[in-house]
């Protein structure tokens, strides 16, 4: 059977997936964010989590083993936030509404539903995506009267308006 990338993603999206925003920081020290879909659990003990990046991603080579990140899961009301994270434009961090994690120094973007706070474990190749696993070093549960910013069919779905 011939599986051609557009079908097989068009397949793939039949899946409903939660939407999240990964932020790190550049070697220079500057803020990164990036809409994430491909992210799931891994490991109860330890805590663990990945999430894949395309190998072609700009900022790929920024998780290294020891890199701290924060996976920020986005709220019904918050697919605009996805869609700028999503664009590749530069951010202007001091226009969101954020704030620095303590420990990690990443930033937490507000009204989400959840952070979830990592240093990359490890670093895998896997096709045409890198693979990152997370240790989770801290969790702060944020917003649970929302409803999580879900894609299916290539479409965000149950978006709503903050309450």
């Amino acid at each position: 059977m011939n599986i051609c990338s557009k079908n097989f993603r068009k397949t793939l999206s039949a899946f409903p997936t939660g939407v999240t925003v990964i932020t790190t920081h550049s070697p220079d020290g500057a803020n990164i964010g990036l809409t994430i879909s491909s992210f799931t659990s891994v490991s109860l003990e330890p805590p663990q989590i990945l999430f894949c990046l395309t190998n072609g991603s700009s900022v790929v080579n920024f998780f290294q083993p020891g890199q701290p990140f924060a996976v920020n899961v986005l709220s019904s009301h918050q697919a605009e936030l996805s869609n700028h994270f999503a664009s590749g434009v530069p951010t202007d961090w001091e226009k969101l509404s954020c704030q620095t994690h303590k420990n990690s120094a990443c930033m937490l973007l507000d009204e989400c539903m959840a952070h979830i706070i990592c240093k990359v474990a490890d670093v895998h190749k896997g096709g045409d995506h890198t693979v990152i696993v997370g240790k989770v070093t801290d969790l702060i549960r944020c917003e649970e009267q929302n409803e999580p910013l879900v894609r299916h069919l290539s479409e965000y779905k149950g978006t709503k308006k903050l309450r």
